[in-house]
This record gives structure tokens, C-alpha cells and sequence, in this order.
């Protein structure tokens, strides 16, 4: 059974991997069945699960992910070569808040992280989480973690949204002229601005960096 999902994950990256359409229509075209269903519900029944095993599951049940939805800290936590897959397989939790309080969680109690693990969190929060309750605490979390680079506290920056205290810290980045990665990516996310204060918010920058 698990070499036929594996051959079945094999095709639905590589034929939907850049086109979220085609990859829809081929799960539409081979639905998964009740004995693949079956078989996938007792791994995620495991104490323990095999990263091979998460893999699959968040590439392959995105349309079910009502069932993964209570494993899916654990493999959050326990994988974090797969934050990303895990990004990709967010857009089909329905219940946002719980996974908004299942990444502060981690964010809090995990005083070491990897860079790409913020990044993705980052991506997480910009393409699902912004209208949670929990938001703005994600942002202050990520942007400060004890393990928050330039480069994961740059894609912060770049969310293009004026609310959580997001344009006050761009400002401040911009008002130093910085040239940077920080100072890029503030630039990039004050487009959310209205043409006037955007103008006025990146002048100090502008007259450092082309």
C-alpha cells in the first residue's frame, strides 16, 4: 500500500507541482480509496510516525485534511525538513486558529529553530493566518525569536499589510537607509501603503539604494 501512495506522490508532484490546477484536477481524476484511506488513518493512529510516512501524508491528503488536523503539531515539530510541505498542505485546514495556537505554541516553547522553519512559519502566516486571533503574536514571535535571521525576519517585512504593527517596524528599517536584506524587504511590504505615506516611508531609504 505505501509503495502505491509513493508512486501516487510521485505523480501528483510532478505533474501539479507548479500548477496548483493541474495538481487539483489529478487528486479529482484518482480519488484516493477507502483502503488507501484506511491505510494512511492507522499511520496517523502511530505514536510515532515515520518522516518518509509525513511526507506522504501532507503531500497526498490535502483534501482531507480533517484527519491530519490533530497530528498535524506533532509533525510540525518533529520534522522540520518538512515545514515547507507543511506550508503547502495549510491551504486545506479549515479550522485556522487551531493552526495559528499549534505554531505559537512551538515558536514559544522551542528557543532553537532552524531559519528555514521561521521562513515557512512566516509563509504560514502571510498566506493563511493574517485574519486569526493570533496574528500579531505570531509576527512578534517570528520576528524575534532567538533564532531569527535577516532572512527570516526579512520575509516578515515584505507581508504586504499595514495592521499588527507591521508598517511601524518597516519604518523604522527604512528610516535608517539601510541597504539590506531587512531594508529591501521593508521597501517590498510598504507597497501596502497608500502612495503617500509608501513615498514618505521609503525616501530615507531611497536616497541610499537605488
Amino acid at each position: 500500500m505505501r509503495t502505491a501512495l509513493l508512486k501516487r506522490r510521485r505523480i501528483i508532484i510532478a505533474r501539479g507541482y507548479d500548477d496548483e490546477a493541474e495538481k487539483k484536477a489529478v487528486m479529482l481524476k484518482f480519488p484516493l480509496t477507502d483502503a488507501e484511506l484506511g491505510y494512511l488513518n492507522s499511520v496517523l493512529a502511530q505514536p510515532d510516525i515515520e518522516e518518509e510516512d509525513a511526507e506522504l501524508i501532507l503531500t497526498i491528503m490535502r483534501d482531507h485534511a480533517k484527519k491530519v488536523e490533530k497530528r498535524l503539531p506533532d509533525i510540525i515539530r518533529s520534522f522540520p525538513n518538512l515545514t515547507k510541505s507543511v506550508h503547502g498542505f495549510c491551504s486545506g485546514v479549515e479550522d485556522k486558529e487551531f493552526l495559528a495556537k499549534a505554531i505559537e505554541t512551538i515558536l514559544e516553547t522551542s528557543p532553537r529553530l532552524l531559519e528555514f522553519q521561521l521562513f515557512w512559519f512566516a509563509a504560514i502566516l502571510e498566506d493563511h493566518l493574517m485574519d486569526t486571533s493570533r496574528a500579531s503574536a505570531l509576527i512578534d514571535l517570528l520576528y524575534n525569536h532567538n533564532s531569527a535571521t535577516p532572512i527570516s525576519r526579512a520575509k516578515i517585512l515584505e507581508i504586504q499589510d499595514s495592521r499588527y504593527g507591521l508598517t511601524e517596524i518597516r519604518a523604522s528599517i527604512l528610516s535608517t537607509g539601510q541597504s539590506d536584506w531587512l531594508g529591501w524587504s521593508a521597501a517590498v511590504g510598504s507597497r501596502a501603503l497608500k502612495a503617500g505615506s509608501r513615498n514618505h516611508a521609503i525616501k530615507y531609504f531611497g536616497n541610499c539604494s537605488q
